[in-house]
């Protein structure tokens, strides 16, 4: 997916966070390009770094 395309898929659909909604609606595709593509260039990766196996076992004992 192209860079735009992610920026306008988040911008129409971040309706729950009203900071989020502000921000967004102030980029401009048209004059804020380099700062769309900064943000919107990739996908981030999420995840626990293996905190979930540990925090698993210290709970069960």
């Amino acid at each position: 997916m192209a860079t735009r395309e992610h920026f306008y898929r988040w911008r129409d659909r971040a309706v729950e966070d009203s900071d989020l909604v502000c921000e967004l609606a102030a980029l401009s595709p048209e004059t804020d390009g380099a700062e769309i593509e900064d943000r919107f260039y990739r996908e981030l990766a999420f995840g626990t770094g293996g905190c979930a196996a540990s925090s698993a076992r210290a709970a069960t004992g």
